[in-house]
């Protein structure tokens, strides 16, 4: 960014007016007492009725409207031009309120989430309640004792008042500054929504009459009582001391509430640059304890005078940077004040306005961390660089009023401006100095995955939501990163909103995730068969064009299977690949649901002898019935192909175990692996297709041959279609760039979750070309890491410039429920057998975990682990402890 483009000092100096010149209102002198109780309290609030046809409130002496912004996750020029030009277009003689909020009532958040779980298995609902219960204890307090690590919400609201009584033209003009404000904002990417009445007073409640509730105020307003009276509690108290405010002093719900004002800021500024404001994405130590409200109050005064004095100054100055006499050489700060004031012309010629600035920051530190919480806040904004935050003394309650709606209108800015609090600047330097930063909130859609930010935004991670793109996710992670947890993670969450999950596994690594899902795990023997062709068919509603988009799609995926018969690791030739695209369509037509791949070779066999076909054509059709003649009833591995497929996909979570087949070598698995993908395809073109489906291969995937491209390709567009993803995994990115295939797998896959990286597999994917990372973006790569089992995080890249990182967290049954140590998964089938035998529940699996989640807190505690064994097993069965 220039230097000039966020100019946040000096300018000041150049604006000096008379109070009858900048329009202002009557100041405003909020009492002296110190205390406040319900209704001491609703008297400092201006609001009073609102306009529903409008939209606008109406207040004691003021009237507007406020808007809730979807936080910004950073920005560019462009966005702060926009920014810029947006509010410029706000009209004159009008105040503002900018205010970004970081929150700790998130409890409906959670709700929301485990809401949407709708799924009856009693050990997914027995998950969301831990889940939610470990995660809420982030809301009063740290997740984990000793650690920063709370839930913070981060929602940014913006204010635009008048000062005096409205007449209905005055309320007809301002809706119309109000959607074309909205439209500016739309356009700069930042989603809006203008609030109701019952909206403003509970949001007002929150920050006024604040409590330890983890949920945020929700107030039904009546129409008869003013509406600053429906905004507080009877028993709500404010004192006020001498450097700071207590909320509800003696109870339960006190606040120590520290003012702050901005006493330094850099002298180079931008928007994004405010994420530093947040707290340290590097550093746990480094971030907010307590609510904190970043409030950016501002006027704008007729312009008519401004712009006089803008061209006049800037002329002045840029004769006198121009003079070379020895008196100019006394000033030499004259150059650098005409190229301020010449920016100032400049942007004021492009339509922005001069503007009256004032910042606070507001903290609500918990009863007792006044003081900690008040270093750690000035720690945030010092180590941004350039900031510095002096405490508020004296005038705490006045300071404290700037986040209250509309107070700026009535007086209290004009108040600030007495006090030379305010500073001169340009709707550029507001662009840039208002906070409207937030930590990524993931999708604005129907919850799924739920990831916890550093600084503690709780995150919505649903891929199935993605209608510009597919659903296909690339999980990357080394030995020791949390992959395994995170891949159970997307199982269990697809499992929990009613979908569906088919497995391809080698080695058994999903065995006991299988059983622990109530899943179907299938392996091979004798009996298995696998045959494509059983239940192929378009459905019975198809339209012909669909059928014909249907048989089309078979007819390619089953060539590639045949290919990967005929040929292991070089790719089938133009003529051979022309042979198959007509001897499969041919055989399957003829066969329908009987088709099995004995009759592809006997087909082939037959043309072979064909007098009409050339010799050479004849020569290979008869090679590729030989290459395909194991896998017919004539060879060693018909027998898993022959018969009707067997295979019983009913259940809602499938694993099908091929580690058994590998004993036929990489053909025979490669070959399965393809057929196994079609299979569950089918079944995603036979599903309801509104409830998610995945198709899961960790590691298995990699067999797939350079040529398999196309056959990639394929089953993703085939599962984007039907509301179906692809899931792989492997420990280094590195992988998906060995073969064309591989490649395809990861190019079709528009999530990626990166977990902790080797060295190696980092620098594969700065020179790749699929997601492109700065030096910052590298920074928070190479940071993501595993807390022990606290934690597991994810860097996201997916659809849209996606780019954040999230934490797996994992609630003490979760881990007991995940754990993939043998000794762990022993004692589970121990702690069941014992807990089925007692016959006291209708659950043994559930009433195991929650024993080995009491056990290991138990030893936590201190108890030896024959103690902890008894305690657990006491309170599992609803023993009194003697």
């Amino acid at each position: 960014m220039r230097w000039f483009e966020s100019i946040t000092e000096s300018i000041g100096n150049f604006f000096t007016f008379g109070d009858d010149e900048m329009g202002r209102s009557t100041p405003y002198h909020p009492s002296s007492q110190s205390f406040y109780d319900g209704s001491g309290i609703a008297s400092l609030i201006p609001l009073r009725s609102f306009d529903s046809e409008t939209m606008m409130a109406v207040n004691n002496n003021s009237y507007g409207y406020v808007l809730e912004l979807a936080p910004l996750n950073g920005a560019d020029e462009e966005t702060v031009r926009q920014l810029a030009q947006a509010y410029s277009s706000m009209g004159e003689n009008v105040y503002g309120q900018i205010i970004l909020e970081i929150s700790d009532k998130c409890r409906d958040q959670l709700d929301r989430w485990a809401n949407s779980r709708t799924d009856p298995n009693p050990l997914i609902q027995k998950m969301t309640t831990e889940r939610v219960k470990h995660l809420a204890s982030g809301i009063n307090g740290s997740i984990f004792p000793g650690r920063t690590m709370r839930l913070m919400h981060h929602r940014a609201f913006f204010v635009w008042a008048k000062s005096g009584k409205p007449k209905s033209t005055d309320l007809e003009q301002a809706v119309n500054v109000r959607e074309s404000f909205q439209a500016s904002l739309e356009q700069a990417g930042i989603a809006n929504r203008v609030l109701g009445k019952d909206s403003i007073v509970s949001l007002t409640s929150d920050w006024i009459s604040r409590t330890r509730d983890p949920y945020p105020a929700k107030i039904t307003t009546d129409d008869f009582t003013p509406l600053n009276e429906q905004a507080t509690e009877p028993d709500s108290k404010l004192r006020v001391k001498m450097s700071n405010l207590v909320l509800n002093e003696g109870t339960g719900d006190a606040f120590d509430v520290r003012v702050f004002t901005v006493k330094k800021r850099p002298r180079l500024w931008a928007q994004w640059q405010n994420q530093d404001l947040l707290g340290s994405v590097f550093q746990d130590a480094m971030r907010y304890t307590g609510s904190v409200l970043m409030v950016t109050s501002f006027y704008i005064p007729k312009q008519d005078r401004m712009i006089e004095k803008a061209t006049t100054e800037a002329l002045k100055t840029t004769k006198k940077a121009q003079d070379t006499s020895i008196l100019a050489a006394l000033n030499p700060n004259v150059r650098q004040q005409a190229q301020e004031w010449l920016f100032v012309k400049k942007h004021m010629d492009d339509g922005e306005k001069a503007i009256k600035l004032h910042q606070s920051v507001i903290m609500f530190a918990p009863d007792g961390e006044g003081n900690r919480c008040e270093e750690q806040a000035k720690a945030i904004f010092e180590s941004a660089k350039g900031w510095r935050l002096k405490k508020i003394r004296f005038l705490s309650l006045a300071y404290f009023m700037t986040c209250i709606p509309f107070s700026a209108a009535e007086g209290l800015f004009d108040d600030l401006d007495d006090l030379g609090m305010t500073r001169h600047m340009m709707s550029w330097n507001l662009a840039n100095l208002a906070n409207l930063q937030g930590e990524w909130r993931g999708q604005n859609c129907e919850p799924l995955m739920l990831l916890l930010g550093r600084r503690g935004q709780l995150m919505n991670i649903n891929p199935f939501k993605n209608p510009d793109g597919n659903f296909n996710m690339a999980v990357v992670g080394k030995s020791g990163s949390g992959k395994s947890v995170t891949m159970n993670y997307i199982t269990e969450c697809v499992l929990a909103a009613g979908g569906r999950d088919f497995t391809i596994d080698i080695g058994g690594s999903y065995k006991y995730s299988c059983e622990l899902f109530s899943g179907t795990y299938i392996d091979l023997d004798d009996n298995l068969s696998l045959n494509p062709f059983s239940n192929i068919g378009p459905a019975k509603n198809a339209s012909p064009q669909e059928q014909n988009e249907y048989w089309q799609e078979v007819n390619s995926l089953i060539t590639s299977i045949v290919a990967s018969m005929a040929r292991q690791r070089q790719d089938i030739t133009d003529t051979e690949e022309s042979i198959l695209s007509d001897v499969i369509p041919f055989v399957i037509s003829k066969h329908k649901q009987e088709t099995t791949f004995t009759f592809i070779y006997e087909e082939m066999m037959r043309r072979s002898e064909e007098v009409g076909i050339p010799e050479t054509t004849r020569a290979i059709i008869y090679e590729l019935a030989l290459t395909i003649k194991p896998f017919t009833k004539l060879g060693p591995w018909g027998q898993f192909f022959e018969r009707p497929c067997n295979i019983n996909f009913d259940s809602r979570y499938v694993v099908l175990e091929t580690e058994k087949f590998a004993q036929g070598g990489a053909r025979m698995l490669q070959v399965v692996m393809k057929i196994l993908m079609f299979h569950v395809t089918e079944k995603m073109y036979l599903g309801d297709r509104k409830n998610p489906v995945i198709l899961k291969i960790d590691e298995g995937w990699k067999l797939l041959e350079g040529r398999d491209s196309k056959f990639v390709e394929d089953v993703s567009r085939r599962a984007r279609k039907y509301v179906g993803a692809l899931v792989t995994g492997t420990q280094g990115v590195d992988d998906y760039f060995r073969n064309p295939a591989a490649a395809a797998v990861f190019a079709n896959s528009d999530w990626l979750f990166m977990m902790s990286q080797k060295k190696e597999s980092i620098a594969a994917l700065s020179k790749s070309e699929r997601v492109v990372l700065d030096d910052y973006q590298m920074r928070l790569l190479k940071s993501v890491r595993r807390d022990d089992e606290r934690y597991s995080e994810v860097m996201i890249f997916g659809p849209g410039n996606i780019n954040s990182i999230g934490r797996v967290t994992l609630d003490r049954f979760s881990i007991a429920s995940y754990s993939t140590k043998g000794e762990d998964y022993t004692r589970v089938g121990e702690l069941k057998e014992f807990y089925g035998n007692m016959g006291v529940g209708s659950n043994d699996l559930v009433m195991a975990l929650e024993h080995m989640k009491l056990e290991y807190i138990y030893k936590a505690a201190g108890h030896s682990a024959h103690d902890a064994n008894k305690m657990a097993r006491d309170q599992v069965l609803g023993v009194k402890a003697a």
